[in-house]
């Protein structure tokens, strides 16, 4: 640690040794700066202070129903259009500053001029400040209260203009939609007058329709097995009641058996006596004899019975003996013939099945075809007319927000602090220049004598050499300077005197600034 501290100090001494550089170098430099600062014109900085509001009390009464502008996305691009030639333009005129009667080249001067002395800074808590730097200071003010104009004027109309271009691009769409959407339903309806009788919702369901005929033709499978049974029911039931008729036991009206079968005749009205004595037994289950449907039953069966033996009066003796028939047998034939006329409506009914189902089959490719090309536009008209409806509601939206805006405006501009004529120039700092180029005259100088005892070294002291060398140093001689030569005392008078005046320059020039 303590070899580097010696070899900076040697470094140190090396670069003092040359001082008469650094100073020259120190003077050159601060009289050609402090000049240039002295040249430089007066800077009059004006700013004023405009809070934005965006909140009206339109906002939460309509929040879902109009679009909601975001505050700071708008205010940063009316920062950047701020700073386009046709908007400083219109600053220039506004501030007074003979804009028209310029040419093209003092024109794009003015412009650059403006660009780089306006300043809008700030946003936070929607607080913004706007300053220009000028060489006069009414004409800072000017600009400051030109700049709010434009700045408030550009942020109205671009609320307005991108409503308005919104608006404009729905309605571009929907008539685009509507010619779509008419396309797309005379599509639909061309598909189904074409494939009329193979759409899903006219039985051509494809699969669907398929599993549908097979369900039919296993019901009427069924049906047909369960009239198949009554049938044999039916058949033996008849056989043992013309059984008992051949061996003299019949069944009369009642459906109770007898022997008398010379006496019993049958005749129209007894099936239907039969019919409401069985409606009467039912009916005795639940009610008692004094029921009225059972006292109007009985009242119909005696009408019957009259008419009954006025028919057996009237009939001839040997058609009485040949008709001699029991209403339970007629029952029989009666339920048996209804049975074989199901059954061959059910085989009429299998018939045409099995043959649609073939049909079905055979079409099945062609079904499903037609069911996903319907499908297909289904699904883009679909489409289609939900992004009509859409651009629909859009459009209401859009027209609800213009309106709004243009009864409460997108954005309120408060001047919080109005821009005044500076009194005192606010630049440039010279101060801070003065110093800065003390400060870089002396670096220069130093660094600049740095490099000259680099390019040429010299030994300092005893303990450079012994150092650098590695040997031993024995001892040193001192030089001695006359009585008579007082060259080198007048030397370093003379430095440090115009060191000094270097310093006292400096306090000058800084009490002047």
């Amino acid at each position: 640690m303590q070899d580097q501290l010696a070899e900076i100090l040697f470094y140190v001494k090396g670069t003092l040794k040359y001082k008469w550089v650094i100073i020259i170098v120190a003077w050159l430099i601060c009289i050609t700066g402090w000049v240039f600062v002295s040249t430089l014109p007066d800077q009059y900085k004006s700013e004023a202070k405009v809070h934005v509001d965006s909140s009206t009390m339109l906002q939460p009464l309509l929040r879902g129903m109009t679009i909601q502008s975001s505050t700071r996305g708008l205010i940063a691009v009316m920062q950047q259009l701020m700073f386009t030639r046709p908007k400083l333009e219109q600053v220039a005129q506004l501030a007074n500053l003979d804009i028209d009667s310029k040419n093209e080249a003092q024109k794009r001067a003015l412009v650059a001029k403006l660009k780089k002395g306006i300043e809008i800074s700030g946003g936070s808590n929607n607080l913004f400040v706007i300053s220009y730097n000028g060489d006069e200071p009414k004409q800072a003010q000017n600009i400051v209260h030109a700049v709010l104009t434009v700045f408030s004027e550009q942020t109205q109309q671009r609320g307005m203009n991108d409503t308005s271009s919104a608006q404009q691009f729905i309605e571009e769409q929907i008539r685009e939609y509507e010619v779509r959407l008419k396309n797309a339903e005379k599509a639909r309806e061309n598909f189904n007058r074409v494939n009329s009788g193979f759409l899903p919702s006219q039985g051509g369901g494809g699969a669907s329709l398929l599993n549908a005929i097979k369900q039919q033709l296993e019901d009427a499978q069924m049906a047909l097995s369960e009239i198949n049974s009554r049938k044999v029911v039916l058949a033996r039931q008849l056989e043992d009641a013309m059984d008992m008729a051949g061996s003299g036991e019949v069944v009369d009206e009642w459906g109770l058996a007898g022997l008398d079968g010379q006496n019993q005749v049958s005749t129209p009205e007894d099936v239907q006596i039969a019919a409401f004595q069985e409606q009467i037994n039912t009916l005795l289950i639940r009610y008692t004899e004094n029921y009225p449907d059972v006292i109007s039953i009985k009242l119909q069966i005696k009408d019957l019975q009259e008419r009954r033996l006025e028919t057996l009066a009237n009939m001839p003796d040997e058609e009485s003996t040949n008709s001699f028939e029991s209403p339970y047998i007629q029952a029989v034939k009666l339920s048996l013939s209804q049975n074989e006329s199901e059954q061959a409506s059910l085989h009429s009914r299998m018939a045409l099945l099995t043959k649609k189902l073939d049909e079905t089959q055979q079409g099945m490719d062609t079904r499903l075809h037609i069911e996903t090309e319907m499908q297909n536009l289904d699904r883009d008209y679909s489409v289609i007319k939900s992004n009509y409806m859409n651009l629909i509601k859009s459009r209401e939206t859009a027209a609800m927000t213009e309106k709004a805006e243009r009864s409460q405006g997108v954005l309120k501009f408060k001047i919080v602090e109005a821009p005044a004529a500076p009194r005192k120039p606010t630049g440039p700092q010279r101060e801070l220049l003065n110093s800065a180029f003390l400060g870089g005259g002396l670096a220069l100088g130093l660094a600049l004598a740095f490099i000259i005892y680099f390019i040429r070294p010299t030994f300092m002291s005893t303990r450079q050499v012994r150092v650098v060398s590695g040997l031993p140093v024995l001892g040193s001689v001192a030089v001695q300077i006359k009585e008579g030569d007082k060259s080198d005392r007048i030397k370093q008078i003379l430095f440090w005197s115009i060191s000094a005046s270097l310093l006292l320059a400096y306090i000058i020039i800084m009490t002047i600034a």
